[in-house]
């Protein structure tokens, strides 16, 4: 099941045939590096759009958001076994 993160993170990545690719991100002061994007998607909040990705890093997966009015990432969720 996924819990609940919800703290800002920073995230960096390339460009690539015009879309955004994450690489790695920051979170509590350590460095995950991306191995598996497995899910892109965008939805709205309102007038917000906000892009989310599901990704493998350290062998976990984690659901990252991207708001595009504010221009921050969130860490949204991380998958927990049971």
């Amino acid at each position: 099941m996924y819990q609940p993160i919800e703290e800002e993170i920073s995230v960096a990545g390339i460009f690539s045939e015009g879309k955004f690719l994450p690489k790695k991100f920051k979170w509590q002061q350590k460095i995950y590096p991306i191995t598996e994007i497995t899910l892109t998607a965008r939805s709205r909040d309102g007038q917000v759009q906000l892009q989310h990705f599901s990704v493998v890093a350290d062998g976990n997966l984690y659901r990252l958001m991207y708001n595009q009015t504010t221009q921050h990432w969130k860490l949204a969720e991380i998958w927990c076994d049971g």
